[in-house]
């Protein structure tokens, strides 16, 4: 006989996609595609002097609420672009504070460990008539530094990949070791064909002397752009800017790329996931239906509460009538998961658009158990992220997921301190729990009526790979 808390032939699917209803990545596609379901956005968006936020990035001002770097022309029509910096208080308008650098563009911002800023842009280089693109970067010491340009050191790379230009840089993360920084960057340059194609290139400071910052170690991300170019053969023209972060322990980079070389009509953006390796485009959706959408960047930020906030931008062409009428240029827009559980006695959390009617861990039964409600017949989910040292001492790391005591389908993935746990479902009243994975006890007639126990595990296919290998590793 089998003792198994739930039966899998009673169960709704096999496996995630068999549901018809979707999974994390498509969740994923849906917080960073779908414009109207935002808390707060923005077309259009201008500073207060009426400059345009192109390629806005957005982080956390430590002094509350939130600094920006973009590119804006002086003059209407031009391609001569200023950097500069913005404050916010609310997301959605800014106050210009100052330029920090002239004949320079898509520019990208992160704090270091050590409290410092990085501003990487796209340098316009002039040599004689000819202009050239290369990779600038800014060392702020702190952010007083930052806003009034005191104590700042420059740096303008050279050319190490392509021939002429080399731009749109993002930054991966920020290490320091031994006093000296290590800024990994991506970057676009120009491969023989005069396609932007994907690089990545190390920033070394030494801290006690920034201005002899070196720039090395840069090579092609030939796997990753082919990886783009397989999966979505009609792309024929750049693969250019993307910005790169972190969700529920979880890393991912939104990629642009464009279907026709020269028509700024056909832009898309791409999610990649660096746990899998694999590309989805975004079907992004404004409110009059906009189509071309460039330039992307996201940044996550997790409250004291436990919620987490995602801001997202893009630039939205208006090329061959891609941008609706009102919807051109650049776009902000603001999402906010709510935590609608935090328990810290065990340092769990529970992200949810159901209500959560109860909620307990109990620790003799070994289960975590969610009771959740919601209009019927909607989308309803669940992330819950677990300590390591909850799921090893409640179920050595094995577990399935029950609802209403049925063996049901589930994503499940790791970094280096939290198990991260996604489910959905149809709303109605549901129980959700989490049991250790099942033993099965058969008993086997061997050898003149003796018998043995046999337990086994049953094997199930998950995501159970750990969300902190290697960032680039392909």
């Amino acid at each position: 006989m089998c003792f198994i808390q739930g039966s899998r032939a009673n169960a709704p699917c096999e496996k995630v996609s068999d549901c018809g209803c979707s999974g994390f990545l498509a969740f994923l596609e849906e917080l960073f595609g779908d414009v109207a379901t935002a808390g707060g956005y923005r077309y259009g968006a201008k500073d207060n002097l009426g400059h345009r936020l192109d390629t806005l990035k957005i982080i956390e001002n430590p002094r509350g609420g939130y600094l920006g770097v973009y590119h804006y022309s002086p003059t209407e029509n031009s391609r001569d672009f200023n950097v500069s910096l913005a404050i916010s208080t609310d997301i959605l308008n800014w106050k210009f504070n100052r330029t920090i650098e002239p004949e320079a563009s898509q520019p990208t911002i992160a704090q270091a460990p050590n409290g410092a800023y990085i501003v990487a842009f796209e340098k316009h280089v002039f040599i004689g008539t000819k202009e050239e693109r290369h990779l600038g970067f800014y060392y702020f010491p702190n952010l007083t530094s930052l806003l009034t340009n005191s104590s700042a050191y420059k740096f303008i790379a050279p050319l190490t990949v392509a021939a002429r230009n080399e731009g749109t840089p993002n930054i991966y993360n920020i290490t320091i070791e031994n006093s000296i920084m290590q800024v990994l960057v991506g970057f676009h340059y120009n491969d023989a064909f005069g396609l932007d194609r994907v690089a990545i290139g190390h920033l070394i400071i030494p801290l006690d002397n920034p201005q002899n910052m070196i720039w090395n170690c840069t090579k092609p991300q030939q796997k990753y752009n082919q990886e783009l170019l397989e999966t979505y053969p009609d792309i024929e023209g750049h693969i250019g800017d993307r910005d790169y972060g972190q969700i529920f322990g979880r890393n991912f980079t939104l990629q642009e790329a464009q279907y026709v070389r020269g028509n700024d009509s056909t832009w898309a953006v791409f999610l990649y996931d660096h746990l899998t390796n694999t590309f989805h485009e975004l079907n992004i959706k404004t409110h009059k239906g906009s189509k071309s959408f460039a330039n992307p960047t996201f940044t996550v930020l997790n409250s004291p509460a436990g919620d987490i906030r995602i801001i997202m931008t893009y630039f939205l062409h208006t090329a061959g009538n891609a941008a609706m009428p009102g919807e051109g240029g650049e776009l902000i827009f603001t999402k906010k998961l709510q935590a609608s559980v935090t328990d810290e006695k065990y340092d769990l959390v529970i992200y949810s658009n159901s209500t959560i009617k109860h909620y307990c861990v109990d620790v003799a039964e070994k289960s975590v158990n969610i009771v959740v409600t919601g209009e019927d017949g909607t989308k309803g989910y669940c992330i819950i992220k677990l300590p390591k040292n909850l799921t090893q001492s409640l179920w050595n790391d094995s577990f399935i997921v029950l609802l209403d005591g049925v063996e049901y389908p589930f994503e499940k993935w790791s970094d280096s301190q939290y198990t991260y746990v996604y489910l959905h479902y149809l709303h109605s009243k549901h129980e959700i729990k989490i049991i250790p994975e099942p033993f099965c006890i058969i008993t086997l007639a061997v050898l003149a009526g003796s018998s043995i126990l046999i337990l086994y595990k049953s094997k199930r296919k998950e995501i159970a790979k750990t969300a902190d290998e290697s960032l680039l590793r392909r």
